[in-house]
């Protein structure tokens, strides 16, 4: 139809059916799995057609028309271009070849960590019965540091096929690894000794890919010669690379506490800096028409030429796109819509990429843009300053209130904390982020080896020591952050409603939203004293799922006692286990060992005989006296266990078998197969997902 309507932002209204239709095939990712792509065409010429015929079929009268065929146009597209997006649905995906060997290209920069290299190839061939065949698909691998061979973006290897599917999340609350891989398109992941691979070939990957790696890794490198400090030397490198592989939980759990963990995400923030130094560089040359151009496409070549410095990090492309629109909607527009560009901006990355749209940095970076965009001059005008510093202080502010605003459910749902003092430590670490990024980029431009680089190398380390004490110090401050927010999708959405009464309610005070945010704000808090309740008068026991450990949680309301072989430093303490203590609201944890023989009414004897929530269960390790009769609902045996025909065929088909600990694979598969033949329930630690009895009073 033509366009007789008057609204002043329609390709963000263009944007949400689209947006709706990926979301819909990515979270139901079987659902309507062949989708017609007739069905696109159709509606497409419908379209065509009703704007051809507008005038003999007096479709002007039913302006409505033309807008839900677009609507439906637009979702349906979603859908279609998200289900050829995900690569599993091929019928070329390497998973679905019978190969013995794979070609596989490394896409992205090999990260080390502890004593493993990981990254991510893509399959470009299987080799099956000596002959080569064309597949595709990613593969997540992980190779021993060990390995003599040096990788690289852009190398081909030649790989066995011994890969496996991501593992499913085993433990109550733990984090999904695997959905966060598949929408990433990886839904397989190998590890591999240095002498089951070879390199084929180097340097077939991209080459402006390959040369913006390079160029990062030496940047890297440069930063580490002058900045001895290593977490000011990663602070920098992430801060103005990109490169966070090397970024310690220390100091990222203080930018994510004090709510200024954006600061190390280089997205807009970053490129905004940029694109203002730029600005008041080329401002002389800023006049007329030609003037407004040449210095437009300067910035945005600077822009890019900042991302290239990155890497192309994901984040700063983004930022770039739609910083580039915007520019490029300045310069030959009289009036733009900043929010209209945004959606367009979002529009074409989806359509390259429509899988992105779960991506969390992603989302964060366009809802806070968004929030800028509508909210921050809103809450700007709540107050004015005659005080021309005051009114500079309010205007950052006012932003970082309108960002941290629209973006609070979201961050509170996937980092479950709210940062208390965000204000603050926005306000502290403004001047000297800003002072950190001009300072590291004008360093890695000065030639190695100058002494005016060497001495702004040590003042960039200074800055970043001085800013990571000074968010230490509010981290720990008296209720700093709100933590363990766990939100439930009810409550998230309820969130969302609230944030977006709150926005309406600054644009327009009305009585009417005044009582709808209170009714909301109700409602949310009723949910939350509800699970609160649930949570503190019922008891429960988890059983959890751990490859080479073993742990009990036995929970009373919020207290739980842990019976584990676990180092609470470890990774799969922090992974596996506090997920779910953090999402119970756990307050005393009282850990015990499972070599212990305590007796707290709660664990007696040799074997440690347990009763909690009306259930009996008996804890035998390996060196432990085999005791078995009726009275026990569950058996836990941790270690490689014996048992007999005699002791077997005492377990009945009410009680459950635990097998926990370590042990060989082939003496699980063997009990497994006993277990099975006298149908009696068994869980496998590190295979089957952890078991939690049913919530008692």
């Amino acid at each position: 139809m033509r366009a007789s309507h008057k609204d002043a932002f329609p390709f963000v209204v263009l944007l949400a059916p689209f947006a709706a239709g990926i979301l819909l095939r990515v979270y139901n990712p079987d659902l309507l799995n062949s989708f017609p792509l007739w069905s696109l065409l159709v509606l497409a010429t419908l379209f065509v057609l009703l704007n051809l015929l507008h005038k003999p079929l007096k479709i002007f009268r039913h302006t409505w028309l033309g807008g839900i065929v677009a609507i439906v146009f637009l979702f349906t597209a979603g859908i279609v271009i998200t289900g050829n997006a995900i690569e599993i649905n091929n019928p070329k995906h390497f998973s679905k070849i019978n190969a013995s060997n794979l070609l596989v290209t490394v896409i992205n920069e090999p990260v080390s960590k502890n004593d493993n290299m990981r990254f991510t190839a893509g399959v470009t061939n299987a080799i099956s019965s000596g002959k080569l065949l064309n597949v595709n698909g990613k593969i997540l691998i992980t190779l021993s540091k060990k390995a003599v061979k040096r990788i690289s973006y852009g190398d081909v290897l030649l790989i066995p096929v011994n890969y496996k599917p991501v593992d499913l999340p085993l433990n109550p609350a733990e984090f999904n690894y695997r959905r966060y891989l598949a929408h990433k398109n990886i839904y397989h992941q190998a590890y591999i000794s240095p002498a089951h691979f070879s390199i084929v070939e180097t340097d077939a990957g991209n080459p402006l890919m390959a040369y913006a790696q390079n160029l990062r890794k030496r940047l890297v490198n440069k930063f580490k010669i002058v900045i001895t400090d290593a977490d000011a030397s990663a602070v920098a490198s992430t801060l103005i690379l990109g490169y966070s592989a090397e970024l310690s939980n220390d100091v990222l759990q203080a930018y994510s506490k004090t709510g200024t963990i954006h600061i190390l995400s280089v997205s807009g923030a970053h490129v905004g800096l940029i694109y203002l130094v730029l600005v008041f560089i080329l401002a002389p040359l800023n006049k007329g028409t030609r003037g407004k151009i040449f210095v437009t496409l300067i910035v945005i070549a600077c822009i890019w030429g900042y991302a290239l410095l990155t890497g192309f990090s994901p984040p700063v492309c983004r930022a770039g796109i739609m910083l580039s629109f915007i520019l490029l909607g300045r310069c030959f527009a009289r009036r733009i819509s900043q929010l209209n560009i945004l959606a367009v901006s979002a529009f074409i990355t989806l359509l390259a990429d429509p899988l992105l749209i779960t991506d969390v940095g992603f989302q964060l970076s366009y809802i806070a843009v968004a929030g800028l965009i509508i909210l921050q001059p809103i809450i700007y005008q709540k107050f004015t300053f005659n005080n021309k510093l005051a009114d500079k202080i309010w205007l950052v502010s006012s932003a970082s209130i309108a960002a941290q605003l629209v973006t609070l459910p979201l961050s509170t749902y996937y980092f479950h904390q709210v940062p208390v003092y965000f204000l603050v430590s926005n306000l502290v670490i403004l001047i000297p982020s800003a002072l950190i990024m001009y300072g590291g980029i004008l360093y890695l431009l000065i030639p190695q080896g100058w002494l005016p680089g060497k001495w702004l190398g040590l003042l960039v380390e200074k800055l970043i020591l001085f800013t990571n004490r000074t968010l230490s110090i509010i981290e720990h401050a008296p209720w700093s952050a709100i933590n363990r927010v766990w939100l439930n999708s009810i409550e998230f959405l309820l969130a969302v409603v609230i944030v977006l009464l709150i926005s309406y309610w600054l644009n327009k005070p009305k009585k009417t939203l005044i009582i709808a945010l209170c009714a909301m704000i109700v409602t949310l808090t009723t949910f939350r004293m509800w699970n609160n309740y649930h949570i503190v008068h019922n008891k429960q026991i988890v059983f959890f799922s751990l490859r080479n450990n073993a742990a009990i949680g036995l929970r009373s309301g919020n207290n739980l006692i842990l019976i584990t072989d676990v180092d609470t430093g470890s990774k799969t303490y922090s992974y596996s286990i506090k997920p779910y203590i953090d999402s119970c609201e756990i307050d005393k944890i009282n850990i015990i060992g499972f070599k212990s023989a305590i007796n707290a009414n709660k664990i007696t004897g040799k074997n440690k005989l347990v009763n909690f929530a009306n259930k009996r269960m008996i804890i035998i390790d390996a060196n432990d006296n085999l005791s078995i009769n009726k009275k026990y609902d569950y058996l836990y045996l941790k270690g490689k266990i014996e048992l007999d025909n005699d002791q077997l065929n005492k377990i009945t088909k009410h009680q459950t078998v635990i097998i926990a600990g370590k042990s060989t694979g082939f003496y699980r598969q063997q009990l497994i197969g006993r277990l099975e033949r006298k149908h009696i329930k068994y869980m496998v630690s590190g295979s089957n997902k952890a078991m939690l009895t049913p919530s008692n009073r």
